[in-house]
Order: C-alpha cells, then structure tokens, then sequence
C-alpha cells in the first residue's frame, strides 16, 4: 500500500508542477500558481486539494481542504554555491 500512496504524491506532485508550467511569468509566480494549485487557493485549479481531502477523509484522517488552503508557502532565492 505504502508504494501506491507513493505514486499517488508523486502524481499529485507532477500535477502541481504543470500548474506552474501553464502560468507565464517570475520564478516566483510560476511556484505561487503551483502552490495555490495543490493547496486549494486557485479559483478553478483545486483538483489537487480535492483529492487530497477525499483521500484524507477515505483513510480517515483530519486533514481537510480548508487546512491545506491556509498554508502559507514561503518562496525564497535558490541556495547556490561555487565548487
């Protein structure tokens, strides 16, 4: 079970991404749209967030959509560094 939830994130993960691939703009817009995307913030992009809710519920747990929506994502310069 454990492998297909991993699949399951990872899918979900990719999904996000796409997000930001679609939105034009700054690094830092194309994270925010992914982010909004997978917490639930985008008016018409919230799949992510629903299913993360109905497979929270499924297995029981607590976490619902109105949770991941009040995350707050903090979006900071890359760490580079000279080898």
């Amino acid at each position: 079970m454990a492998s297909s939830r991993t699949a399951a994130e990872g899918a979900l993960l990719g999904l996000s991404g796409a997000a930001g691939a679609r939105t034009t703009g700054s690094r830092e817009v194309r994270l925010q749209a992914a982010c909004d995307r997978f917490y639930g913030r985008h008016a018409e992009r919230n799949d992510i967030a629903e299913e993360l809710e109905a497979f929270y519920i499924e297995q029981g747990g607590f976490l619902r959509r109105a949770d991941l929506a009040a995350h707050k994502t903090l979006i900071e310069e890359p760490v580079a560094a000279n080898y």
